[in-house]
């Protein structure tokens, strides 16, 4: 928190945890440690002059739940809707994660649950969320769950343009990241992967990114599209 205070300019968002719902043994003991956390935050006013702004810790999976025993009682989105009851005038983002959605054919769920974390944080008069929407990790696996066809082939990059489609359709989302963005000895799952002689090079998934970048534009405009087997984004400039 301190360091981010030190931060010059810009919105840094900040969690308290990572994956409460996969990693806490209740909801209870979760929404204690929050509390306990922005209680300090609040103790620092400067920390909000300096731009800090407070997320619902990222879930894992806002709708489906994380990948574990009584996964049902523990969805992302019943999650955070408890604990934006208890805090909403303390909380200026909703984050999660997305994990296992492997068929180019089924991204279209990004898309839903895009729309179900709106719905959750409500709309605006002029149509945009009431807090940040933050899909700050995501990727075709999760955890230690790898294979070079996903992750070191161009249908990684495929699925990647189609999950920024699908997720940027309605324009609501604030942001969306690959998880991760170089490869690790043991966990090939970035961008970029590491050569034996130390150098960085760009895999599939990295390339596509850069393609996207150089054509991205400042507005998302509605589009209706009725083929299930192309993804297709409207993007204008502002103005």
């Amino acid at each position: 928190l301190a360091d981010s205070v030190n931060l010059s300019g810009g919105t840094h968002y900040l969690a308290f945890a990572d994956e409460p719902n996969l990693n806490y043994p209740s909801y209870a003991s979760f929404a204690r440690y929050f509390a306990s956390m922005l209680g300090h935050y609040k103790a620092l006013p400067e920390a909000r002059t300096a731009g800090v702004r407070i997320a619902v810790p990222a879930s894992s999976r806002l709708l489906d739940g994380p990948l574990r025993t009584s996964a049902a009682g523990r969805r992302g989105i019943d999650w955070a809707d408890q604990l934006l009851q208890e805090h909403a005038a303390d909380i200026d983002a909703l984050a999660w994660h997305e994990w296992m959605t492997r068929d180019l054919l089924a991204t279209r769920r990004y898309r839903d649950r895009v729309r179900a974390a709106a719905e959750l944080v409500g709309i605006d008069a002029s149509g945009r969320p009431r807090k940040a929407l933050l899909l700050d990790q995501t990727n075709i696996s999760c955890g230690n769950s790898l294979s070079l066809y996903e992750q070191d082939t161009h249908f990684a990059a495929l699925w990647w343009m189609s999950v920024i489609v699908n997720a940027s359709q309605d324009g609501l989302l604030d942001m969306l990241s690959w998880f991760q963005a170089a490869d690790e000895p043991a966990y090939p799952k970035g961008m970029l992967r590491q050569l034996d002689d130390g150098r960085f090079e760009m895999k599939p998934v990295g390339l596509a990114q850069q393609f996207i970048a150089r054509h991205w534009l400042d507005q998302v405009h509605a589009l209706d599209n009725s083929s299930f087997e192309l993804d297709v984004l409207a993007l204008g400039e502002a103005g």
